[in-house]
């Protein structure tokens, strides 16, 4: 699905506006419903997008909100491309489609090319593949403890309901600090 839950738009608009990125990198924009949020805030802002769904590019005018569109998975999009760098990494409803090996390395990577990464994701949640897209399919229940080895500046949690096996799923935020953000360029109370 292109969408995302419009569980954390506030907390995440707060964040923008904290961090006053420059540049932006959104990997699976999909609808470019964060793409949209940047540009409301910082309409100078530079966004360039990573999405496998190379549909979703006209479906939903990407091109408008997007200065570049790489056709491409996270996981080869961190393999093939070093050198950009960026203030902000947002993955909206991402880590959840990749194992969760293969998410935590997205994340490890996304450290090194981001000052900050924002992460969306479901727990609880199984999704099969939609409409014959296997991207779609959910593969890792990833929980806050898989991100602890990253420098956590805020998470928290939000109860969704229950999914189709009567167990509680929720919808987490969570924004790290990436490598190469100096301590002293942030306060950990700013994000709280």
């Amino acid at each position: 699905m292109p969408f995302s839950v419009n569980a954390f738009n506030n907390v995440c608009a707060e964040h923008i506006l904290k961090i006053k990125p420059l540049s932006v990198l959104d990997i699976g924009p999909g609808e470019g419903k964060y793409g949209k949020l940047v540009k409301s805030i910082y309409p100078d802002t530079v966004i360039d997008g990573v999405e496998p769904e190379w549909e979703w590019v006209g479906k939903f005018s990407l091109i408008k909100t997007y200065n570049e569109l790489i056709h491409s998975t996270a996981e080869e999009f961190f393999k093939q491309d070093l050198t950009h760098k960026y203030d902000l990494i947002i993955m909206g409803d991402v880590i959840e489609h990749m194992f969760l090996n293969d998410a935590i390395g997205v994340v490890d990577a996304a450290c090194y090319k981001g000052k900050h990464i924002m992460l969306i994701w479901p727990t609880n949640l199984p999704q099969d593949e939609e409409h014959g897209r296997t991207l779609e399919m959910h593969k890792s229940n990833i929980f806050i403890s898989d991100l602890s080895r990253f420098n956590v500046l805020h998470y928290t949690k939000l109860f969704m309901g229950y999914n189709s096996g009567g167990v509680p799923w929720y919808m987490n935020y969570c924004l790290i600090g990436g490598h190469t953000l100096a301590p002293q360029n942030y306060a950990l109370k700013e994000f709280l």
